[in-house]
């Protein structure tokens, strides 16, 4: 059911009619006069008119505008007083026409509710008779409007809203379907609503909230507009069709609202209450300056002092009309608002009687005291300043008897609660170390340099029957059904003792400051202690309000406890799937938590948005069901209000305000609204109560102060919420010759009406063997329920359209081999045949490997039929199992019998296909083979056969050992893997077997399993005889020296192949063992040498190793040589007659002569070959011509003009000898 509100024409209508729509037999004209018979019913309002007809339905909308028409000449008798003026209205009209786009053409309009009385037309043009008995309707039904959709139109109960429309969708019917065309204004889609342009306005259309509902539940959906083009609008959502009905409607409903007084230097400082008859009790503090409207004539206090504050108590009854209103108060000379009366709680008892708690001024002397009676338990103040007041009233407003309570020291009563013998629990704060106790209290008092906290019990006389401290501020206190006592105080002080307990939910604090609950019984002794929060975000300040500070107690039923209060705290709040399980903006959150009655928590939650802007309870109201309000301030436009909230748009405050919610015993939140800022709410009947801050056209007609006036900023407010047991059911649909059950709850009386003339006052009434002329809509009006009674109705079908369920979902595949017959049938239950059992047109018998599909039909007779499929399943037998790989040696001659495989019956085949003897060969390649069980052949599976061939390991055919060796057969070199060796006669030799002389050994190698043919090794035992030779050789030393370094080991591989395996000793020419064998000197000539070459197993043999060393020539030639012009120089490398010359010159000569520069190389030879080669560079001498002789002391000094070698004479003469001079 989709529900449409207009909130921007919020009209105030004269009277409150229940009956609304107007039905229309003629008296309903056009602008023409005309009856306009189009028109089925018409809804009159103030500013709206609706038009109910066949094809759609349209707004007519108005606006009245009064001008005074000034007079043109006044009367002699006019002139001595003041003349009425005169007015004249004008209307202004728009009208806007929404029709059903492709709805059905035939569809019933059916109204509800018939009013008692009538109207009469007698002024119809054309109708002298005129038209008589016109009744009035509460609500009017478009029947299948669309496809399973109806339409229904009523009057809502909120008088800010003028009508209300909602589409029902019921099973079936799709979402869809929907669509209005607008005509007459242009229309939009914004923010999620429809603006429709006017000429003197805008008007507005929105979905307030949806859900799915069945017999026992409701599930919230999202449904929103949707514009499809052509000034056509509808409908949609995640899902466009449900198999129960959709209900879209708003909660809760407003009643009315008054604006009231209550400005003060503490406007949080408010109650509101109600007695038994629904009349609504509120305190508040106001300044008297405000308004002279105050009190009443008659009230208890009228008198006042135009200084301070005073308290206000009002009464109001169930129509917010106020009817008494009275000061509460002393005089007071303070101007500040420190030291004021206030009011902070109040209750009211079960014969309508009023007790308010809080504190009053001491009275001042010359003025009265206005507060006790004689008598009282305090009659007389002696206090400091304040003292705690406790006063009761009748329902009148006429005081009964009133008293003060506390010490020498300001008290303060904060909250009060009533126990089942009427006797009053009170708790507060004070300075006062006498006038709190009695006898045997709680706790004694604690000294202290702030306030502690007290609780006590008065009669309802007004006599103290107990009284205690408690260390911390008591706030709020409640009284459960056992008459237990619950405290809930705030404890921030660590060096007070800790009131917690063990076993209980948090039985410490934990962070900077909590909320305390303590529970005792009603003979005041304690039970148990908890506190509740965690560390804050910002640490403790002085102002303590969002800092784990508790704002409400209450108990339900069963004895469960909640607390409500203000947190920044990020852990000990929520429990896991909570309403809100986290906190993480920086804004304080509103708390809320359900403990047990042994003070262990059931569940807790945060709420409000995760943003910088603080959300915060102001009071808490607990239902005996557990349900709970909570009201309070936020700054947030998310994750406060709900869909189906009254207000669920932040904008409609200006962002300004606060919010009213309710929850469940669960903790889950069933609606939310944004409402200006509230500071008490209460719960009786269905209706809850607020008092808050106001807005500019908040009030309703018909209350006290349906307008706002000076002082009055304040705003009472009454919502009707409906119980979630208030309904009608049926079980639908119902089979023929079945039983109808309807089935109604939530009031006291109920009547049934429905089709085939029925009719039942019982609240749950049978219809008996029904069939379809029962079929159809069944209405229900219940009473008793309060400001929800009504008439309600449910759809009931007589049929059979649901067809059979099968018993199994989802049946189990049927596998079996070429033999199988299914022989088990499913079954399904119907709701009206009971248990079916299957038929199929299918075959039931089937040999062939494959997969079918067995269609099975349930039919219930009645033309339903359910298909259901079945998977059979015919495989081959199993296949037979085998190594898809096998190998056989080439040595082994395999047959197709040698393969290995298991299965029964087997059968195997080549590739082609054709059935292989079991004696066949066996060749590289694939071969398949098949199993039969019970006369069905498997499939085949391949085998492929690999054919190893083996090669013969490698060795030398002919082996040799010497005797002491004692060689075996593990000493024969081969090279080859998994050897085995045999004797001739193919016997296998172990590998410690002696090996023979003149012997043939055969050895064979395996690979891959398989073995190789045999190779045959000869062996030789031979006396020392080893492979090694005597080795010599002539070389040439490397320079002309006389001798050479050289290593002997070198020439091992010359000695012996292979002599790496071998051991060798040497010894000189005299067989003495040298040890420098690795850096001989070898001279000139022959060098002989003796090795010993020996293996390991001790063969050796001695040979001779001869080295001649033969020598490099020796050249004796300089590196230069000069000779003079004109003469010749001797080149002479010296002279060895068993040498060989050769010069670059081609001379062979050992010396030769030359005259040319040049260099000059000369290769000498030995008769051995070894040469050697050496060059010389020939020079011209240059002569130098003598400068000067320089003779000193004996010493002659020859001064050349060039240097160089030369001969010099002295006086040219020869000398004895030559003096070479090198100048």
């Amino acid at each position: 059911m989709i529900s449409i509100n207009f909130l921007s024409f919020a009209q105030k209508a004269k009277q409150n009619f229940e009956y609304s729509f107007y039905e229309n037999k003629g008296q309903i004209i056009d602008q023409s006069g005309k009856q306009n018979k189009e028109v089925k019913f018409l809804y009159i309002s103030n500013g709206l008119n609706v038009q109910i007809k066949k094809t759609g339905f349209s707004y007519d909308v108005y606006e009245s505008e009064r001008k005074e028409i000034s007079p043109t000449k006044k009367s002699l008798v006019s002139i001595s007083r003041k003349q009425k003026p005169n007015f004249k209205t004008t209307q202004k009209f728009h009208r806007v026409d929404i029709d059903f786009e492709n709805s059905n053409p035939n569809v019933e309009i059916i109204a509800e509710d018939q009013s008692t009385d009538y109207d009469n037309y007698y002024n119809i043009p054309n109708i002298p008779k005129g038209v008589e008995k016109v009744y009035r309707y509460r609500k009017v039904t478009y029947k299948n409007l669309y496809p399973n959709i109806d339409l229904e139109f009523f009057k809502p109960s909120d008088t800010l809203k003028p009508v209300e429309y909602n589409f029902i969708v019921k099973p079936g019917g799709k979402i869809s379907n929907i669509q209005l065309k607008f005509n007459g204004a242009k229309t939009k889609l914004k923010d999620g609503k429809l603006y429709m342009k006017l000429r003197f306005g805008e008007m507005q259309e929105n979905i307030p909230n949806s859900w799915i509902e069945d017999l026992t539940s409701k599930k919230d959906i999202k449904v929103n507009f949707k514009e499809t083009g052509n000034q056509t609008f509808g409908f949609k959502s995640a899902q466009d069709s449900f198999d129960k009905t959709v209900v879209i409607d708003p909660t809760p409903t407003r009643i009315w609202a008054t604006y009231y007084f209550g400005s003060s230097y503490e406007p949080l400082i408010k109650t509101v209450r109600t007695d038994s008859d629904e009349n609504i009790i509120t305190t508040t503090q106001v300044d008297i300056f405000s308004n002279n409207n105050l009190v009443t004539s008659g009230a208890f206090q009228t008198n006042f002092k135009n200084v301070d504050e005073y308290s206000l108590l009002s009464k109001f009854n169930k129509d917010g009309q106020r009817l008494w209103s009275t000061f509460i108060g002393n005089y007071s000379y303070y101007i500040n608002g420190g030291l004021m009366n206030v009011i902070n709680d109040c209750v009211v008892n079960n014969k309508k009687e009023i007790y308010i708690v809080g504190k009053a001024v001491e009275q001042i002397s010359n003025y009265s005291n206005n507060i006790t009676t004689p008598g009282a338990h305090k009659e007389i103040a002696t206090g400091s300043r304040v003292e705690g007041e406790i006063m009761k009233f009748n329902e009148n407003g006429g005081r009964i008897w009133g008293t003060y309570f506390g010490g020498d020291s300001s008290d303060e009563i904060l909250s009060v609660s009533l126990d089942s013998n009427q006797d009053l629990i009170i708790s507060g704060r004070t300075y006062s170390d006498k006038g709190i106790v009695t006898a045997n209290p709680y706790k004694s008092f604690i000294q202290n340099s702030y306030y502690i906290g007290f609780f006590a019990k008065f009669s309802s006389a007004g006599n103290q029957i107990y009284g205690s401290y408690l260390p911390d501020v008591i706030y709020h206190n409640a009284v459960d059904k056992n008459d237990n006592y619950i405290f809930c105080a705030y404890s921030y002080d660590k060096s007070f003792p800790s009131e917690g307990t063990s076993g209980t939910h948090q039985p410490i604090i934990v962070g900077q400051a909590n909320s305390l609950l303590i529970k005792f019984d009603k003979n005041f002794n304690k039970i148990w202690g908890t506190y509740y929060g965690g560390t804050l975000l910002y640490g403790l300040s002085g102002q303590h309000d969002n800092e784990n500070f508790p704002f409400g107690v209450g108990t339900d039923s069963a004895n469960n406890i909640y607390i409500a209060g203000n947190t920044t705290a990020k852990q000990n709040i929520a429990t896991p799937n909570s309403h809100k399980e986290n906190f993480s903006g920086t804004g304080s959150d509103v708390f809320l938590a359900k403990i047990d009655e042994n003070g262990n928590r059931i569940w807790g939650t945060y709420f409000g948005a995760n943003t910088g802007f603080d959300d915060k309870v102001h009071d808490l109201f607990v239902k005996s069901d557990g349900s709970l309000y909570i009201a309070g301030v936020t700054g947030n436009s998310t994750d406060i209000a709900t869909s189906n909230g009254y207000i669920n748009d932040f904008k409609t405050l200006n962002y300004v305000g606060g919010f009213l919610t309710k929850f469940n015993s669960s903790g889950m939140q069933l609606w939310g609204t944004y409402y200006p800022e509230i500071f008490s709410i209460f719960n009786s009947k269905n209706n809850i109560y607020s008092y808050s801050y106001s807005v500019n056209n908040f009030g309703t007609s018909g209350t006290f102060m349906p307008a706002a006036v000076y002082g009055a900023t304040f705003l009472l407010t009454k919502f009707q919420d409906c119980p979630d047991d208030l309904f009608v059911s049926a079980t639908s649909p119902v089979c023929p010759n079945s039983d109808i059950n309807l089935k109604a709850s939530g009031g006291t009386s109920y009547a049934w009406t429905g089709p085939n003339n029925f009719k039942s006052t019982d609240q749950n009434p049978t219809i008996s063997n029904a069939n379809s002329i029962n079929s159809g809509t069944y209405y229900c009006k219940i009473t008793g329920s309060g400001d929800c009674d009504g008439t309600f109705s449910v759809d009931v079908k007589v049929e059979d359209k649901t067809p059979p369920i099968p018993n199994i979902t989802n049946l189990p595949d049927i596998k079996g081999d070429c033999n199988t017959v299914v022989s088990v049938f499913p079954t399904a239950i119907d709701g009206c045949m009971g248990n079916i059992i299957a038929t199929t047109k299918n075959p039931l018998q089937y040999s062939i490997p494959g997969t079918y599909v067995v269609v099975w039909d349930y039919d219930d007779g009645n033309g339903n039929i359910a298909h259901q499929n079945q998977n059979v399943i015919i495989s081959s037998p199993a296949l037979p199992t085998a190594n898809a790989t096998q190998e056989f040696c080439s040595t082994e001659n395999r047959t197709v019998a040698d393969l290995q495989i298991l299965g029964q019956n087997i059968t195997w085949y080549d590739a082609a296909g054709t059935v292989l003897d079991p004696t066949s060969k066996l060749v590289n390649g694939d071969y398949f083979a098949s199993q039969n069980s019970s006369g069905c052949e498997s499939d085949k599976i391949k085998v492929s056969v690999k054919i190893n061939v083996t090669a013969l390991p490698t060795a030398n055919a002919n082996q040799d050992f010497c005797s002491t060796q004692k060689a075996t057969i593990s000493d024969l070199k081969v090279t080859g893997t998994g050897l085995k060796f045999y004797d001739l006669a193919g016997n296998s030799l172990p590998t410690s077997t002696l090996l023979l002389d003149n012997t043939s050994y055969f050895v064979t190698q395996t690979s891959n399993s398989c073995e190789s043919d045999k190779f045959e090794i000869k062996v030789a035992i031979n006396q020392n005889a080893l492979p090694a030779n005597d080795f010599g050789l002539s070389f040439c030393n490397d320079t002309t020296s006389t001798s050479k370094i050289e290593d002997l080991t070198k020439y091992e591989e010359n000695l012996i192949s292979n002599s790496s395996g071998y051991i060798f000793d040497y010894f000189d020419q005299n067989q003495n063992p040298i040890n420098d064998f690795k850096s001989r000197t070898l001279s000139i000539g022959n060098n002989v040498f003796y090795v010993k070459v020996s293996t390991a197993q001790g063969c050796f043999k001695l040979v001779k190793l001869t080295l001649q060393l033969n020598e490099k020539p020796v050249i004796n030639l300089p590196e230069t040589a000069e000779f003079c012009n004109g003469l010749s120089v001797i080149l002479n490398p010296g002279n060895n007659p068993n040498y060989s010359y050769e010069w670059s010159t081609g001379e062979t000569t050992n010396k030769i002569q030359v005259d040319k520069e040049g260099t000059y190389t000369v290769k000498v030879k030995t008769s051995f070959g070894c040469e050697n080669t050496a060059s010389i560079i020939v020079k011209k001498s240059v002569l130098a011509n003598i400068l000067k002789v320089e003779i000193l002391n004996n010493n002659a000094t020859v001064i050349l003009s060039a240097n160089g070698d030369f001969e010099y004479s002295l006086d040219n003469k020869s000398a004895r000898f030559l003096i070479n001079l090198r100048i």
